[in-house]
């Protein structure tokens, strides 16, 4: 829409003045067209009406995108590509708050363990500036809870290696060697070899967390002993074998009163 601009004051013939008519921003890139003129100055007909009309074209270039993908809540420490494909021609700045992150490419991967804002600001082949904002909400992991690792005796009564039921998390087991596998969250075990035990537990909102323990299995004792034999009353007969070094010993018979170490 025009808008009518008046000015007085002295203007001699053929001479010029310079007058400030407003600002306009323009909405859209793209070439445009300004168009000034006059009419009936100082009330009068201009005796050279030529001159009145003037045009000034100028060409506004778009801004960059500086396209970054919408705000989401992602699983602590799991990365995410927070921005797009590159642009010919455009430079790329990221900051963070909280500050820590800087990056120079278009769509870089982030794991934050922290509620964080990333800020893209990208500069175009025109040196066109544009900026935009993404933040990523963290969701916190399960805990993923296990027994300490130990060790125990091959043929020992089963042993707990899980931890406390988390309310809406599901659970799975697998272990090394290969062959277990379970879906509670605190199964008992009594392997016959050393055995890693994995626990994947995933939590309500979806986000996943492992721990391992190691069960180590110990081999039992010989407790070597002669084969059943007869023996001549009174006569001495050695009964066991050698000591085995950090072993201890404990004898009794079905006699009473017979007893050794």
């Amino acid at each position: 829409v025009q808008v009518p601009f008046s000015w007085s004051g002295a203007l001699k013939t053929d001479s010029v003045i310079s007058a400030t008519i407003g600002t306009f921003i323009f909405g859209s890139a793209g070439t445009n067209s300004i168009k000034a003129w006059t009419y009936n100055p100082n009330g009068a007909t201009d005796s050279v009406n030529i001159n009145d009309t003037t045009f000034y074209t100028l060409k506004v270039n778009a801004l960059p995108a500086a396209a970054v993908i919408s705000s989401t809540s992602n699983c602590s420490g799991s990365p995410i590509s927070i921005g797009a494909a590159a642009v010919g021609g455009s430079t790329y700045s990221w900051t963070s708050s909280p500050a820590g992150f800087s990056n120079t490419t278009s769509n870089p991967s982030v794991a934050p363990t922290v509620n964080t804002t990333y800020t893209l600001t990208e500069t175009n082949s025109n040196s066109c500036v544009a900026s935009n904002s993404v933040t990523i909400t963290v969701l916190a992991l399960p805990l993923a809870k296990v027994a300490a690792s130990t060790a125990i005796c091959i043929g020992a009564a089963p042993i707990p290696i899980g931890g406390t039921l988390v309310a809406g998390s599901s659970y799975s087991w697998t272990s090394n060697p290969a062959g277990y596998s379970n879906s509670t969250n605190n199964p008992s075990v009594s392997p016959s070899v050393t055995t890693t035990y994995t626990m994947q537990e995933t939590n309500s909102v979806g986000c996943k967390k492992s721990n391992s323990v190691t069960v180590t299995v110990n081999a039992l004792p010989a407790a070597a002993v002669i084969a059943s034999t007869t023996n001549c009353s009174g006569v001495p007969i050695s009964i066991g074998a050698s000591s085995v070094t950090g072993s201890t010993y404990s004898w009794t018979s079905s006699i009473s009163g017979f007893s050794s170490t």
